[in-house]
């Protein structure tokens, strides 16, 4: 079987979780691997993927989870950004918005299926506030990567 990501570019799979922030708009609040190098800043591209997606939806029309397989040919990586949010009053709307990312290399439309699989077992555990591992949640989805060659 043959790999769509080599083992040695396995450190480009990063995995990004963004929150909205009713002051500051969509903010960065935690990626893996966090030692990670790249030439492009990975908290504007994180802001840019959920930008987007609003401009497509509309802020208040983030009621249903969803997700895109973005290509961003001039910095060569892909994306699937997974986005959906849950009932808090405290928020603007009364719902809270988040958008979990997978940025990689390459991702096939086959693979982002697999990965949004995963997105909606993160999503159920992030909307009850609960603990979730990102190291975990990280191997997992690379594995999708390394492992799906369709």
């Amino acid at each position: 079987e043959k790999e769509s990501i080599p083992e040695e570019r396995k450190d480009l799979i990063i995995l990004v979780e963004v929150q909205w922030d009713d002051i500051k708009g969509p903010k960065l609040i935690n990626y893996f691997p966090n030692d990670i190098e790249l030439d492009f800043s990975l908290s504007t591209v994180s802001a840019q993927f959920y930008d987007g997606s609003i401009a497509m939806y509309g802020q208040d029309h983030i009621l249903n989870a969803d997700g895109l397989l973005i290509n961003r040919k001039n910095i060569n990586i892909m994306a699937y950004v997974f986005f959906d949010s849950y009932l808090d009053g405290s928020y603007r709307g009364g719902r809270k918005n988040y958008m979990f990312s997978l940025i990689a290399a390459k991702i096939t439309y086959f693979q982002s299926l697999k990965i949004k699989q995963v997105f909606m077992t993160l999503s159920s555990i992030f909307k009850k506030q609960g603990k979730w591992d990102i190291k975990e949640f990280w191997t997992m989805l690379s594995d999708i990567l390394l492992k799906t060659s369709i």
